[in-house]
């Protein structure tokens, strides 16, 4: 074990429920965390989140795990629980304790047992859907918020029928239409109870005496996997979600050592204990095609290694699918950070998988900020352990998202193009880089209000808002939202910039001016300013203002108004102001191509 600073009371406390995960080991935890207060476990505020908790149970054992488990995690939540059954009247009282509340997120475990107990047919779904829409649209009235629906297990009581029972018919209806519905609406999604508890074992998943005494709906060990799913959800609301795959070689995506036991020797195959092997590669693929890069970080022969790479007949996962590799004898936490660089994410941003006990620990020691998750010994456990972490998982699933690979790959095609190119402007002139300027469409509010929940570097303010705020922003009279696409002869990097624009008789004001690190460096900002400056003008303004508010990630635009010829124009607290007066011309990118009239964004 790598030797650190003593435990805090906090951390002991989570060793102890890691160690003893017990029912009652976690209300215990979860007591003494909640007298101990965030602070004990220095969890940042951008960790914290508010989620309320209401439904048809005794609901404060479950706040218990959760609040636990998101402890494990460095997250931080403010839990509050509604009442036994008063879930309906809680999410219509506009002035009552849930609003008062204010949360980020809603969980509704509500059993409609009541209503599909007994039916002979479909009659009882409409009306329960009409209830549950009802519901919900008083919730998205009341709160900008995100409202979690648990779907209906079906029932299995009589697992030899041969046909359907009405109760399982018509909780099948009830789920599908329930998900119908919360796809329609980016404030309503559902937590799919039904397959979590088909995972965990249906006739496990609830503790009789547990029900009848206490009416608590779940057994203590399906109560952890419940929070897990839950916890899924605020990671993905708050943008916690991470973006990188980083995987060992030897022994994690092959068995044996291919620099001692050669490439014929290795256990990797679609038969016998290979088959542990390929299903992880499988199942990284997977990830892949949800749009998480793939990196390799291993200690090995670089020959042999790649050798592996492109021709063993039993890899499914080959070096096109791979991002970014590190393959050298350096220690994998220098590698780790030459990575994140190469691929500029944060190393918040990475997951490490490692079957070496001791490699995972140096890159905890080391790295904290990296994702390094405990491992099984055997590898047919492997592809489980990946599809447990609850990492990757995003509320809504972009274009961009599902081109991330590709889009990766074009990059390190024009990087390879400027190491091979003098100078800066014959790089860019050789990029043929053509940007687009528009209004915001309703099919980009996702898109959006995703590069401003986890946009970093190149954000002037760093604000962050959810789709309801973007899709208000799309209807306002005082306010619009600008998007920036780009492409060169390399691709087409999709949307990959944005700002939003409030307006104040002639006077713009740029709420917020971001773009995706993707195409940084390449003077893309100035093309992009150039245009809201002309559109702001030919709509009727005459100055534009622009605020930089410093944080510890976005120190790389902290220049960019002066250099773009804004003017100084005041400071409140660390927060600096800018303005341009409209009338003076904006000097011409010349070696970037705007494809869009002014007075088609105006």
């Amino acid at each position: 074990m790598m030797m650190g600073r003593p435990e805090s009371p906090a951390t002991a406390l989570l060793t102890r429920v890691a160690e003893e995960p017990t029912y009652l080991m976690y209300q215990t935890v979860a007591r003494e965390l909640r007298a101990l207060g965030p602070q004990a476990l220095e969890i940042p505020s951008t960790r914290h989140a508010r989620v309320a908790l209401i439904g048809t149970g005794t609901l404060e054992p479950l706040a218990s795990y959760l609040l636990v488990e998101a402890a494990q995690e460095q997250i931080w939540l403010d839990i509050w629980c509604g009442g036994y059954n008063q879930f309906q009247s809680e999410l219509l009282d506009a002035n009552g304790r849930l609003y008062a509340f204010a949360p980020e997120l809603v969980v509704v475990a509500a059993a409609a047992a009541g209503i599909v107990a007994g039916a002979s047919d479909g009659s009882a779904s409409e009306p329960l859907i009409t209830r549950i829409n009802e519901l919900s649209d008083a919730f998205t009235r009341h709160s900008k918020g995100l409202l979690i629906w648990h779907n209906l297990v079906v029932p299995s009581d009589e697992p030899y029928r041969l046909d359907p029972s009405p109760a399982a018919t018509l909780t099948t209806q009830l789920n599908a239409m329930l998900a119908t519905r919360c796809a329609q609406h980016p404030q309503l999604r559902v937590l799919d109870l039904d397959r979590l508890a088909a995972f965990f074992g249906k006739q496990r998943m609830c503790d009789e005496r547990l029900k009848s005494v206490a009416q608590i709906p779940w057994a203590p060990e399906f109560m952890r996997h419940l929070a897990r799913a839950m916890l899924a959800f605020v990671k993905a609301y708050k943008g916690l979600t991470r973006k990188c795959v980083v995987v060992d070689l030897d022994n994690t995506l092959w068995g044996g050592v291919v620099g001692e036991d050669g490439p014929d020797a290795l256990v990797l195959g679609d038969d016998g204990p290979g088959t542990g092997y390929v299903a992880f590669q499988r199942a990284l693929l997977d990830l892949r095609a949800r749009g998480i890069l793939l990196a390799i970080n291993s200690k090995n022969n670089p020959a042999d290694a790649l050798a592996v790479l492109r021709s063993h007949p039993g890899m499914v996962l080959r070096e096109h699918h791979v991002a970014a590799m590190r393959i050298n004898w350096q220690d994998k936490a220098t590698n780790m950070q030459a990575l994140a660089a190469e691929l500029n994410l944060g190393l918040d941003s990475l997951v490490f998988i490692d079957d070496q006990p001791f490699e995972r620990e140096l890159m905890r020691h080391l790295l904290p900020q990296v994702l390094t998750p405990d491992w099984p010994t055997d590898p047919l456990e492997y592809a489980s352990a990946l599809s447990s972490l609850t990492d990757f998982e995003r509320l809504q699933t972009t274009e961009e998202d599902q081109r991330r690979a590709e889009l990766y790959a074009a990059e390190q095609a024009r990087q390879q193009t400027q190491a091979q190119t003098c100078t800066l402007e014959d790089y860019l002139k050789s990029l043929e880089i053509v940007i687009s300027v528009q209004r915001m469409q309703p099919a980009e509010v996702a898109r959006v209000a995703q590069l401003t929940q986890k946009t970093n570097q190149f954000n002037l303010t760093t604000r962050r808002y959810q789709q309801r705020d973007i899709q208000d922003l799309l209807e306002s009279s005082t306010a619009r939202v600008y998007t920036l696409r780009v492409q060169d002869r390399f691709g087409d990097a999709g949307l990959v910039g944005v700002a939003i624009v409030r307006m104040m008789a002639d006077v713009w004001e740029l709420d917020t001016l971001l773009m995706s690190c993707r195409v940084m460096g390449r003077r893309i900002e100035f093309a992009f300013l150039g245009a809201l400056c002309q559109a702001a003008q030919a709509a009727g303004g005459s100055v534009l203002v622009g605020r930089y508010a410093p944080t510890a990630k976005n120190h790389v635009v902290k220049g960019l108004f002066a250099q773009a010829g804004f003017e100084p124009a005041g400071q409140k607290g660390e927060t600096i102001r800018w303005q341009r007066d409209l009338a003076r011309p904006w000097p011409e990118e010349p070696l970037i191509r705007v494809d869009a009239a002014v007075e088609a964004i105006a």
